[in-house]
């Protein structure tokens, strides 16, 4: 209903007193003026107090995600900076949803200058908007390191076409090496995952969190992720249910 209101100081005063109200009404409220009023209702939350201070810089990139306004995409990818790791993720899942394909060049460059997050913001978009370029759609199937040999992709794509073709075969991977809610949860933070929207109880969750790695091409971050960490689970994961 707000993008039947024409006139700019009532849409803003209506989006400012909604969030005196409730934070996440007001924004969304501000993703739902019309367009060309949204950059105005957007700043009412990059320079929202609450008694008195500014809102955590966590509160603010949630409040931004939920406006879905194409004018949270700039402050979105600064946040992809922050020195916090759960700003960052908070980004990352706000980016997934609102970042149009045109924004793709701008993050692979940030992918470059060590703002590593900005990759998985790339394949977030490409899988929603259909969008791929070949060189970028498979970033995070290899390292910036050019000197990463053949056998290495060779085992990454075996491990992907595996568990594509047999997704219960993954999820009685997953909770067997991740046999309990803590490994599962820490597992899905580490993979930028947001496990409270994962439906299922406990390790049950293992199903779905299958469902989305495969659906949402995010096998290769689970590969990598792996590799870093803990590299005889990739050994695991080849050879699963050997």
């Amino acid at each position: 209903m707000l993008a039947l209101v024409e006139n700019k100081t009532q849409a803003e005063q209506l989006v400012q007193s909604a969030l005196d109200v409730d934070l996440i009404l007001g924004a969304r409220l501000a993703g739902e003026v019309k367009s060309e009023f949204q950059q105005l209702t957007v700043n009412l939350i990059l320079n929202k107090e609450f008694l008195n201070q500014k809102l955590s810089k966590l509160l603010e990139t949630e409040l931004l995600g939920i406006t879905g306004s194409d004018c949270a995409v700039e402050p979105l990818i600064n946040a992809l900076n922050d020195q916090d790791s759960y700003v960052r993720r908070s980004a990352v899942d706000a980016l997934g949803n609102i970042a149009g394909s045109d924004k793709i060049t701008q993050l692979w460059e940030l992918f470059h200058n060590d703002t590593s997050d900005a990759k998985y913001v790339i394949l977030e978009i490409q899988d929603r908007c259909k969008f791929y370029n070949h060189d970028i759609f498979y970033i995070s199937l290899v390292e910036d390191d050019q000197e990463e040999d053949l056998s290495t992709d060779s085992l990454i794509v075996l491990i992907v076409n595996k568990y594509e073709n047999d997704r219960g075969l993954l999820r009685r991977w997953l909770q067997k090496y991740f046999y309990d809610d803590d490994k599962l949860k820490a597992l899905c933070q580490d993979l930028n995952i947001s496990y409270s929207t994962l439906p299922g109880q406990g390790i049950n969750k293992a199903i779905d969190l299958a469902e989305h790695l495969v659906t949402r091409n995010k096998l290769p971050q689970l590969i990598d992720y792996l590799e870093k960490n803990d590299p005889e689970l990739v050994s695991k994961l080849e050879k699963f249910p050997d």
